[in-house]
């Protein structure tokens, strides 16, 4: 019962494949008229081919990993008959400006895997990626170069720029109250059309995240959730019980989730509407 419930809710939200073999200005028509972020991250060919592994102390890089998904769901479409990215890289060398030795300067490499991706991190443009059909194909292809992107990210950010803090602030136990208040705000998001970033506060220092692409009210008091879950390729089914203190999470334990980097989102959701605005 509970199984054709998710799936006839999903196919509310289905989309057409993301790809086009069109003319530029149709293909942007279609990508600002035709599909949102959550119907895009709906479908399996637009998901990560690999999931949530390596980085710090083997932890994985799941928040990273989630907010990559969340920024191609927004801003990016795919033209598979265009040249795809090549792996070079580019190197500048400056002289110091006390003029002793040298400052080694690196730039990726024009229309190189390294400069889209850094294109999709800063999520100040929509961007085209060439030379497949899905997000599927493209991160099977470029798996080594998106994880070492992946990893970095984390490192740049999380120790140098202080983003671990993140992972400390919350706590994996709350009053029935606040957990419903938070998913209270969740749902009220997930229905304006966004795809809202969780993060899952478990016991001690340990923080998961989840991306929610759906939700919807059962006939009990609570919320079900439909997630992506950067630990497994397909989506997951999650139902919320008003009067509970936290949520389990197999193997792991206890915990509360907590929206984060809605800033972030926002700014995606700003570049979406200014591209869109000229094909409306």
């Amino acid at each position: 019962m509970i199984m054709a419930l998710i799936f006839s809710h999903l196919s509310l939200i289905w989309a057409k494949p993301l790809y086009f073999d069109s003319s530029d200005q149709e293909v942007r028509n279609r990508f600002c008229h035709q599909r949102s972020p959550q119907q895009y991250l709906s479908r399996p060919e637009n998901r990560l081919n690999f999931g949530n592994s390596g980085g710090l102390f083997n932890r994985g890089v799941c928040w990273w990993h989630d907010r990559l998904h969340r920024n191609i769901a927004y801003l990016a479409y795919f033209s598979p008959f265009k040249p795809m990215p090549h792996r070079q890289t580019h190197t500048t060398y400056k002289k110091n400006p006390s003029g002793r030795g040298q400052r080694i300067t690196h730039f990726p490499a024009k229309g190189s895997i390294y400069e889209l991706l850094n294109k999709i991190k800063a999520g100040n443009e929509v961007i085209e990626i060439p030379g497949f059909y899905n997000l599927n194909d493209f991160s099977r292809y470029f798996e080594k170069e998106i994880s070492k992107f992946l990893e970095d990210w984390q490192i740049s950010e999380g120790i140098f720029q202080g983003g671990w803090l993140k992972g400390l602030r919350g706590k994996s136990k709350v009053s029935p109250q606040k957990l419903k208040k938070q998913f209270d705000e969740v749902h009220k998001q997930v229905s304006k059309g966004r795809v809202v970033f969780l993060k899952l506060q478990l016991e001690g220092i340990q923080a998961h995240s989840w991306l929610v692409i759906s939700t919807f009210k059962p006939t009990f008091h609570g919320l079900n959730l439909i997630v992506l879950d950067s630990n497994q390729y397909e989506l997951k089914f999650v139902t919320y019980r008003e009067g509970e203190h936290s949520l389990y999470y197999p193997g792991e334990g206890r915990f509360v989730p907590y929206i984060e980097f809605e800033n972030e989102e926002l700014k995606l959701i700003q570049t979406r509407e200014e591209f869109c605005k000229k094909y409306q």
